[in-house]
């Protein structure tokens, strides 16, 4: 999404350049509710997924950034992320309570654990793993990742069963989503319609233009 420099900004003046570290880990570092009301993503002009306008700011020796005023070219644009965090409230763990996005919109259907196969494995958090995996595969056809989601809506069958393996589940979506945590919801339903599936997830996304 961000390109081999992807930039941060927080309260819309100061920047930085990560190079080495997770760019959603960093990110998910940088925000601090305590201070912030939201943290906005920005990306490098030329690497930026179908996008052929001018750009939103440029950036000086000191690290601020500026507004691109009307005719001008500038390297950076507004990633179309906004993580919405109200002051005082507690910061969420594994979610936001709120995104903003600018983009193109992707949505999936509701994705169970099936894999190429059309086979379901039996455990609760295997079936999450193939779940995440299968997600990420129709992201792709669209040319977007995880790090592009807004939104997960998640159906269990067990709600009892996704409160017992939650070390498990985290560690399994940071495997395979990173840092990125996306607004969330849990419901538990009586069944699914593949009998056999525990869970089942609808994803959104918004890809930057």
């Amino acid at each position: 999404m961000l390109g081999a420099d992807p930039f941060f900004v927080c309260n819309a003046d100061i920047i930085w350049t990560d190079r080495g570290e997770s760019a959603l880990s960093r990110l998910a570092r940088a925000f601090d509710p305590a201070r912030m009301d939201g943290l906005l993503l920005l990306q490098p002009v030329e690497t930026a997924f179908g996008y052929d306008g001018q750009g939103d700011f440029s950036m000086g020796s000191d690290g601020r950034l500026t507004r691109r005023k009307p005719g001008e070219t500038t390297p950076l644009m507004f990633a179309g992320v906004q993580i919405l965090q109200p002051c005082g409230w507690p910061a969420p763990k594994g979610y936001a309570n709120g995104m903003a996005a600018e983009g193109r919109l992707v949505v999936t259907g509701g994705v169970i654990g099936w894999d190429s196969q059309g086979d379901l494995p039996s455990d609760f958090v295997a079936q999450v793993r193939q779940v995440l995996k299968n997600i990420a595969a129709i992201l792709a056809e669209a040319g977007a990742g995880p790090e592009h989601l807004v939104r997960l809506t998640w159906y269990v069958v067990d709600i009892d069963e996704y409160l017992a393996n939650l070390k498990r589940l985290g560690q399994v979506y940071r495997d395979l989503f990173g840092a990125h945590y996306p607004a969330m919801a849990l419901v538990q339903v009586v069944r699914l319609v593949e009998k056999a599936a525990r869970v089942e997830i609808e994803a959104t996304a918004v890809v930057p233009r």
